[in-house]
């Protein structure tokens, strides 16, 4: 009965307000200040144009009303606009047979972003799954100020994600780790050693040593002092949040911050660096003997400048998944 209160009451806090909604719900999100009918909404947005194209007004199967739409793309993620109870949503899906088949075709749209590649489709699908955070601001905005605009378009526009996977391999009273593309070239060489407290990453071509993270142990929260080319680069601290894993970092670069995406049994982290999306780390669940028996990671990253910070990022992650 206990549990079941907690339950309760962390569910009666969750949906209390539009803050709070937003901080715990994952690809879906309200729009408190919204409150113009939908198809005054929808005639604002026709002629703007989005990353998933311009929008449409159709149905979904789990509204009986009619909404806006978003796509869908290529790979079958949209986005979907409805009143409910009197408050707007924005949510993601990738289930094209929620809509109907024949419009959902005419509005089909094709991005550089969301791609159905074999066993790294669902890491793809994470990019889409981010897309309710970007159109909520751009709603939010029109509902203030009445100005329909879609300020995020070139920036989802350029991104172009290189794809690393990141394979642990196996080292007695050691922790090595190797950062692969797809074409398996190693970039990265990470070591680690006992009592694992501090991991190198050095250049796998020049040898030189590129990030170096500690592992502060006498803290209630875990804490990491990551440094870049023998310069601190600064300190990331677990966030206390009760729906999702968060970490932030004030470096010289500006304010990082990483926040676990997924509610699924696997980590899925994405990264922003000033508010800036510059990358995902996924751990990599398969069949496939190596990924059940090490802790093997894939990277997104939508610029090559961002490769060693995230893999750094990723490490420390793993790190605290174990003291965890």
């Amino acid at each position: 009965m206990a549990t079941l209160l907690v339950i309760q009451g962390i569910t009666a806090w969750t949906v209390s307000d539009a803050k709070s909604y937003n901080e715990t719900m994952d690809g879906m999100k309200q729009v408190p200040s919204m409150a113009k009918p939908l198809d005054e909404v929808f005639r604002a947005f026709e002629n703007v144009e989005t990353p998933l194209g311009f929008p449409w007004m159709g149905k979904v199967q789990s509204s009986e009303d009619p909404c806006i739409i978003y796509g869908p793309s290529q790979a079958g993620s949209f986005l979907y606009c409805w009143y409910h109870f009197g408050e707007f949503y924005v949510s993601e899906c990738d289930d094209v047979s929620w809509l109907d088949e024949a419009e959902a075709e005419k509005h089909k749209v094709k991005t550089s972003w969301d791609r159905d590649a074999d066993d790294l489709g669902q890491l793809y699908h994470l990019t889409a799954k981010l897309l309710p955070d970007f159109y909520w601001n751009m709603f939010e905005d029109y509902a203030v100020d009445g100005v329909a605009a879609c300020k995020f378009l070139d920036g989802f526009r350029e991104l172009r994600p290189d794809v690393y996977i990141f394979n642990e391999q196996f080292a007695i009273a050691e922790q090595d780790y190797e950062l692969q593309d797809l074409d398996g070239n190693v970039h990265y060489l990470l070591h680690g050693a006992i009592p694992f407290k501090t991991f190198r990453l050095s250049d796998a071509h020049s040898g030189e040593e590129v990030f170096k993270i500690t592992r502060r142990l006498l803290h209630a929260l875990p804490q990491y002092d990551i440094y870049r080319r023998g310069e601190k680069y600064g300190r990331v601290a677990k966030q206390f949040d009760l729906t999702h894993e968060s970490f932030k970092m004030e470096t010289p670069d500006g304010l990082l911050e990483l926040r676990n995406f997924s509610a699924t049994f696997t980590d899925q982290f994405v990264a922003y660096l000033n508010d800036y999306l510059i990358g995902t780390i996924s751990e990599r669940t398969t069949l496939n003997i190596r990924d059940m028996v090490y802790d093997n990671f894939i990277i997104m990253a939508f610029e090559p400048q961002h490769v060693p910070l995230m893999a750094t990022l990723t490490v420390m992650l793993e790190s605290f998944k174990e003291r965890r």
